[in-house]
């Protein structure tokens, strides 16, 4: 959700003064391989592969900015590396994660961004003995409580 402003403030109004807020996402670096490898496939295509990403992860200091400017207190926030292995292959984590990349994109062209993807992040994803990908996912944990 890029939007995380309207995110924060749709919580706020639902819970009562005092109401405590616990999340988890993604944190400012997520799967950062598979984006920048995707908006430069597209880029090199003529889209704005930036304007084309769902995702906005936040530092800890951006999304305590957006918590306290809707009243949240934050007890707690950390930021921290959590690679993941995957039970796909990069190809089939975009298919189901960064469709939105791929949606301007006849079905023939998909494959190919899709195989550039996987080249770019080959070096750094790949285990060849384990023939498994692992992506950079970074989280970002909060404990923030609605001012009375």
């Amino acid at each position: 959700m890029k939007n995380q402003e309207a995110v924060i403030e749709g919580i706020a109004k639902c819970l009562k003064p005092g109401g405590r807020f616990v999340a988890e996402l993604g944190g400012f670096g997520n799967v950062q391989s598979v984006e920048k490898s995707l908006i430069s496939a597209l880029d090199k295509r003529g889209y704005n592969g930036k304007d084309l990403s769902p995702w906005y992860f936040p530092s800890p200091e951006d999304y305590t900015q957006i918590l306290s400017k809707y009243k949240f207190s934050v007890s707690n926030i950390s930021h921290f590396s959590r690679p993941t292995e995957l039970p796909t292959t990069i190809s089939g984590w975009v298919e189901t994660f960064g469709f939105s990349f791929l949606a301007p994109l006849e079905d023939n062209e998909k494959e190919i961004v899709k195989g550039e993807v996987e080249g770019m992040c080959r070096n750094g994803a790949f285990n060849s003995e384990t023939d498994k990908w692992t992506l950079d996912y970074v989280r970002l944990r909060t404990v923030a409580q609605l001012s009375s």
